[in-house]
């Protein structure tokens, strides 16, 4: 069976050029969608971080476990948000690689 990146090649290539173009518009502002709030992201990552630091912390000075487990689910809340936005903005970016790409075969191949 073919990976995936091919088969995505091969239904980019049966899209008409309008089509393509419309879907490069829509890859697009899906990146902008994605990169809206990206302070507050900046912000949870940030603190998901020092929250995991302060947890490590924490069980070197043998602090209780309910502290430890409390501290790990607080890392886990604070930093899924940005990682899940950063994993789709990098799928995103991607497509569009894969879209212009295919406008660029098609250019070639139209001269």
């Amino acid at each position: 069976m073919r990976d995936t990146a091919e088969r995505w090649r091969a239904i980019l290539g049966a899209l008409t050029d309008e089509e393509l173009e419309r879907y490069h518009e829509i890859v697009g502002d899906q990146l902008d969608h994605e990169r809206e709030h990206i302070w507050l992201q900046i912000t949870l990552a940030g603190l998901a971080l020092l929250a995991a630091i302060w947890l490590m912390s924490g069980l070197l000075r043998g602090v209780y476990w309910l502290w430890a487990i409390l501290m790990l689910g607080l890392t886990a809340a604070l930093g899924y948000w940005p990682y899940r936005r950063a994993r789709s903005r990098r799928l995103w970016l991607a497509h569009r690689a894969a879209v212009e790409a295919e406008q660029a075969r098609r250019r070639s191949k139209a001269d």
